[in-house]
């Protein structure tokens, strides 16, 4: 079972603000198994995803973090299968990867849409269009023959120069958000409840991703 597959049952189950003492007796297994595949320290069979599934009203691909696409028989557009059942048209990875950052760029940016945020949120744009350009570097060097106008920064000097810019960055984010913290001018909820209730769509999203950067700097 993948990595996936724990993190996306706990969010369905929170997301619906459930106990996992209710959802185990609605699919029919201990509370402490449905803990396990929650946490990863087991993994459920087909019956178990199927009902999960059926009871979250998702597609088993979804729980199992391979879609986007929550609804069963929804797919992503421009994606075909080809009679050797592999995948032709838009990368699906990069359409999921796509999805789930724009989701959490939405979410991030509503909690900085206050006029008191501005220059914060001016930042955080800042530090994201750094990382946006040095991932672009990064794809342009796969392709011999990209175009060196694009940049006036030497090859060699870009990354470290970038590094250089966003820590800077971050710098300023931590002065300006200790500025906020102490006039109080950031008064609204930041937790799981609060951001899950306003902004329903792109919650699920944004927890995704949270907890994947936690497990990859966890993992450095």
């Amino acid at each position: 079972m993948n990595n996936e597959f724990p993190r996306v049952l706990a969010l369905l189950r929170k997301e619906r603000g459930l106990s996992q003492k209710v959802v185990a007796g609605e699919l029919g297994i201990s509370q402490a198994l449905l803990s396990h595949y929650e946490k990863g320290a087991r993994e459920p069979g087909l019956d178990f995803l199927c009902k999960a599934a059926s009871f979250y009203n998702v597609s088993v691909d979804y729980l199992l973090g391979r879609s986007s696409e929550r609804r069963p028989g929804e797919e992503l557009p421009d994606v075909q299968q080809a009679p050797d059942n592999s995948l032709r048209g838009r990368n699906v990875f990069s359409a999921l990867g796509k999805n789930l950052t724009v989701s959490a760029v939405n979410v991030l940016f509503g909690l900085m849409e206050m006029e008191q945020t501005k220059e914060f949120a001016a930042c955080a744009q800042q530090y994201l269009g750094i990382s946006i350009y040095k991932v672009f570097r990064h794809l342009t060097m796969a392709n011999p023959g990209h175009l060196q106008g694009l940049f006036s920064l030497p090859e060699m000097a870009f990354l470290e120069t970038g590094n250089a810019a966003q820590q800077m960055c971050e710098l300023q984010l931590k002065l300006l958000a200790a500025q906020m913290a102490k006039k109080g001018t950031v008064t609204q909820p930041m937790d799981y409840e609060a951001i899950r209730a306003r902004f329903p769509r792109d919650s699920a999203a944004f927890f995704n991703v949270l907890k994947r950067a936690e497990d990859e700097i966890r993992a450095v």
